[in-house]
């Protein structure tokens, strides 16, 4: 293994110790305040770990794992102006042509790099698979992006943590099948923090119900 190797490699696994920190301070957080929040801190992990992870995603050359950390920057960046002390920032219009610019960059860079003789090369099947995951992983947070958006602030919806669940099992299948052990751990372990999110939504509804009944009663 060469130099760059190992250094790549490294620079990979920082970036996903950095989203398994993420997802370790939004448990933190969510489990003080009893459901699913998400602070300041998450975001600028999310932010850092992206960019860490989309060079390695480069320097494997492979598509699928340079779609989501690239075309989520945008919406880290929006929610750390969204949790900031006085919400402002700039104007949603102005935000949507940067993303929008940002987003057709980050497709001509990667037509560039990998070209699609690289593509030819992952069979069709695991492509889609990991394209779908890749998809419904940036999906998830344009979704909560809107809503955010919509509520003006930053929060992490119930539909968000669905999209994600869906998001994280492809591509925990794609990276086993690519046999990458940094995406293969990146992946892997938001499941199960996913799917506590999904429990607290759950108790909250049910808490909801029992204190309905309550006031019916």
């Amino acid at each position: 293994m060469g130099f760059w190797e190992i250094f790549f490699l490294c620079v990979g696994g920082l970036g996903q110790a950095l989203f398994t920190a993420r997802m370790l301070v939004q448990w933190w957080y969510s489990r003080k305040a009893g459901k699913s929040v998400a602070p300041p801190l998450f975001w600028w992990l999310s932010l850092v770990g992206s960019l860490l992870s989309f060079f390695y995603a480069l320097f494997r050359k492979d598509p699928v794992f340079a779609l989501a950390p690239a075309s989520n920057l945008f919406f880290y960046a929006r929610n750390i102006l969204l949790t900031s002390p006085d919400r402002k920032g700039l104007p949603p219009r102005v935000l949507l042509l940067f993303g929008t610019l940002f987003g057709v960059l980050v497709c001509v860079t990667v037509w560039a790099k990998f070209r699609l003789d690289l593509l030819s090369e992952i069979p069709p099947f695991w492509l889609g698979v990991g394209l779908t995951g890749s998809t419904l992983w940036v999906a998830r947070f344009l979704l909560q992006w809107i809503l955010s958006e919509h509520k003006g602030e930053s929060h992490l919806p119930l539909h968000f943590w669905l999209v994600s669940l869906g998001g994280a099992a492809l591509l925990f299948a794609y990276s086993l099948f690519r046999k990458d052990p940094v995406f293969l751990v990146g992946y892997s372990f938001p499941i199960p923090l996913i799917l506590w999110n999904l429990l607290l939504f759950r108790r909250s509804e049910t808490q909801g119900d029992g204190e309905n009944s309550e006031e019916g009663g």
